[in-house]
């Protein structure tokens, strides 16, 4: 009972805290959490946490008073008994009966949902919990890391060509993975605070162009990141470990390839992993995708710049830096000396706390640093023939639209799609690669409002490089006129069509709009 009753705790908790109970998606994020994002997280939600760790304790000491006639005797468990009043009581009692009805309940159910997809048996147990449920989410979560299947993909990588069609004297490419950037809290895309001053000058001088229509098909980082690295299409057929890895390509095409990441470290293998970048656990992976890749986390992305610029050492470069842009907490995304926006900027918003006032004005100040990290990487490489791309992995709900804090999973109301799914993206170009190549400035400003993932964007830069590969896909390239047909499903098993209901994303109104 002790056990039923604990595993009900923690499954009321992850509900209470990120509106779902503990399934495959949340059981991966947990397994890929680190002791700093743990702590972050804990900071974060530490009275929720409180009152969920108050009342399984409570409940366990009771538990085991009534095992163990020791702690009868005990004078601890005496005052803790007396302490305990009438309400808390039933409080608890409630607690072990739900506990007992739902274990009861699903054990019973168990044989016979066990033959469904997950997320048929989502739909079963989604209002109950029972320790036997957790062998099928944890299965689960197993099993989608073991779709990147390591030796497949090392195959796949050696057995795609690649080649440049018409090598360059030299080019420098930077892709830049931003992290939990809501794109409507860019001015940018129309928002009342300077949170991009940098680009918005770089986007005047006619040097960055805006896309308006990209969106991600999750708002997990790890579900969007070996994606936007492959040349797999979310909405192909192909196997993922049947797509060659676009760093890969780049490398073998004669791009000295460096990967900079303040996320995680993947400079070793690691065997099994959880990781967003579980696609990169095998170390014949990494030589065949890398020549240089970051070897330490730093507080702050800037200091991650700072170390280790683009250095334009080889005639042809591609860097990708994977930022912790505005990860919660905000707060710990930022210097002192950008704490510009206060709680009282945002006034005249209809907010319901001084505290949501803070968190809004916490938010934009990691956006503000964020335009000074990629102003920061432009400035490395702002003489020489190159381009830097921006775009996020996915958005974030801060007070946008009703009382909604961080990210819902699993959930496909309008406003969660306008905030969290669509996300911003941007490329700038030197005025010497302008110069070089008109026509693809063009084409770039011919697409702006081109309907694509930001996990197409492989394409694009292959495009960009002049890489000839039977991996290309011209329908998922802001340089080709070729279009996806049809409608751009998202969430998992690509269950919810984003554009058919457009509309409706459309019509919502943010409380700044």
């Amino acid at each position: 009972m002790i056990l039923f009753t604990t595993m009900f705790c923690l499954d009321l908790g992850c509900y209470i805290v990120t509106g779902t109970g503990i399934t495959s998606p949340i059981t991966l994020i947990i397994l890929q959490t680190d002791f700093s994002e743990a702590a972050e997280f804990i900071a974060g939600h530490g009275v929720s946490l409180l009152i969920i760790m108050m009342i399984l304790a409570a409940c366990s000491i009771v538990g085991v008073a009534k095992i163990d006639n020791r702690w009868k005797k005990s004078k601890l468990l005496s005052k803790v008994e007396t302490g305990l009043s009438s309400n808390l009581s039933i409080l608890i009692c409630s607690v072990f009966a739900v506990a007992s009805i739902s274990s009861v309940i699903l054990s019973i159910s168990i044989y016979h949902i066990r033959y469904l997809n997950y997320w048929d048996r989502c739909s079963r147990i989604s209002l109950l919990s029972a320790p036997s449920i957790y062998f099928i989410v944890v299965n689960d979560a197993i099993k989608e890391v073991m779709a990147y299947d390591g030796n497949a993909i090392a195959l796949t990588n050696a057995s795609v060509p690649a080649a440049v069609d018409t090598p360059s004297d030299t080019l420098s490419i930077v892709l830049i993975i931003g992290e939990s950037h809501n794109k409507h809290r860019s001015n940018l895309y129309g928002y009342f605070m300077n949170t991009n001053p940098r680009m918005a000058a770089y986007s005047d001088s006619g040097s960055l162009v805006v896309f308006n229509d990209i969106i991600s098909h999750s708002n997990v980082t790890r579900e969007v990141i070996p994606y936007m690295l492959s040349t797999r299409s979310y909405t192909g057929t192909t196997p993922y470990a049947q797509s060659p890895l676009l760093p890969a390509l780049m490398k073998k095409a004669g791009f000295h390839t460096s990967f900079f990441c303040n996320q995680t470290i993947i400079s070793k293998e690691k065997g099994f992993d959880f990781s967003c970048f579980a696609f990169l656990s095998k170390s014949s992976i990494i030589r065949q995708c890398f020549d240089i890749i970051s070897k330490r986390l730093y507080q702050y992305d800037g200091e991650l710049v700072d170390d280790l610029p683009p250095s334009k050492s080889h005639l042809m470069n591609f860097y990708i830096y994977h930022l912790m842009g505005q990860h919660y907490l905000a707060s710990e995304r930022y210097p002192e000396e950008f704490n510009r926006f206060q709680p009282s900027h945002y006034s005249s918003l209809p907010c319901s706390s001084e505290n949501q006032y803070k968190l809004m004005a916490e938010y934009d100040n990691a956006c503000l640093y964020n335009d000074f990290v990629i102003d920061k990487i432009i400035s490395y490489v702002k003489d020489s023939n190159s381009i830097v791309i921006y775009l996020s992995d996915h958005g974030e709900e801060c007070y946008d639209y009703g009382g909604v804090f961080g990210r819902k999973y699993d959930c496909y109301v309008p406003a969660t799609l306008k905030t969290s799914y669509q996300v911003p993206m941007w490329i700038w170009m030197s005025q010497t690669y302008m110069q070089k190549h008109p026509q693809v400035v063009a084409q770039l400003r011919k697409n702006v409002n081109k309907k694509l993932y930001n996990t197409d964007i492989a394409h694009t830069i292959l495009d960009l490089a002049g890489i000839k590969t039977p991996a290309y896909r011209p329908e998922c390239s802001l340089l080709a006129d070729t279009v996806r047909t049809g409608h751009r499903p998202i969430g998992a098993h690509r269950r919810f069509d984003y554009d058919a209901n457009r509309a409706a994303v459309d019509s919502i109104r943010l409380i700044y709009q």
